[in-house]
């Protein structure tokens, strides 16, 4: 269930990846057969925003800088919401983990901390 030729492997290994990220999402989902795209959408709705707070974007930019000086100046939201958001992503993963492992038996205990998850942070992300 590998997405990725040996030459792809080693490539990564060797910190170059000539795919684009969305590409490399399309395959992951073909492969692993997922039909509700769950890392499409979330790509879709944070992509803009999380690049906007890593590449010198705007959304970086004006929160590291206050009115005299140089330093983090990020508000709770911001946090809350980038906290929530790798949650989601650890959650999409384990799940992935617990696919490729076979374990059926634990599906059911993910999809309930999933939704207890959701619940915990809704209205928050």
């Amino acid at each position: 269930m590998l997405c990725a030729s040996e030459q792809e492997l080693e490539q990564y290994e060797n910190g170059r990846i000539k795919k684009q990220f969305g590409v490399l999402i399309e395959e992951i989902e073909r492969q692993l057969g997922e039909s509700s795209q769950t890392i499409s959408q979330l790509k879709s709705s944070a992509w803009n925003a999380m690049n906007g707070f890593t590449h010198t974007g705007y959304l970086q930019v004006t929160r590291r800088y206050k009115a005299d000086q140089l330093g983090s100046n990020y508000l709770d939201m911001d946090v809350i919401q980038c906290l929530n958001a790798s949650g989601v992503l650890g959650l999409i993963a384990s799940a992935q983990l617990v696919i490729i492992a076979g374990r059926n038996d634990l599906v059911d205990k993910h999809i309930n901390k999933m939704s207890e998850y959701t619940r915990r942070t809704e209205g928050r992300c």
